[in-house]
């Protein structure tokens, strides 16, 4: 069984916690840090690293799928966002426009991600190990 990593599950490492990275900028920039946004955060995280873990180390197709709809499920929200913003609908009042270039930096990335690991080399890696 070959264990060796292609270089894209190697970019889709570096490009998912590039994405961990902005996203925790953004909720400590933009948002409060009382317990419960702090303890939901840790959550969060723990369940993207769990994710991160299933994919990049293990091997495992069911997650890759799981990241991948959920990524392009978040696009289409954030899409909607972007959308609501520019026709000043009344719930986008509350998000200003570096958050948004935030979520969007952090959802190009995670598209990369999904790019990544939808390549051949990743097909084949994912195929033999998982």
């Amino acid at each position: 069984m070959n264990r060796s990593r292609p270089d894209s599950i190697i970019w889709f490492d570096w490009l998912y916690w590039s994405a961990i990275f902005v996203n925790f900028v953004e909720e400590v920039v933009f948002n409060s840090l009382d317990p419960e946004s702090i303890l939901q955060s840790m959550v969060v995280l723990g369940f993207m690293v769990f994710v991160w873990y299933m994919i990049a180390r293990r091997a495992n197709n069911i997650f890759r799928w799981i990241f991948a709809v959920l990524t392009f499920i978040g696009c289409g929200f954030f899409s909607l966002a972007l959308l609501a913003f520019n026709f000043e609908a009344g719930f986008a009042y509350d998000v200003s426009p570096v958050e948004l270039w935030f979520s969007g930096i952090s959802y190009a990335l995670e598209l990369c991600g999904v790019i990544c690991l939808f390549l051949e080399r990743s097909q084949d890696w994912f195929e033999s190990t998982g």
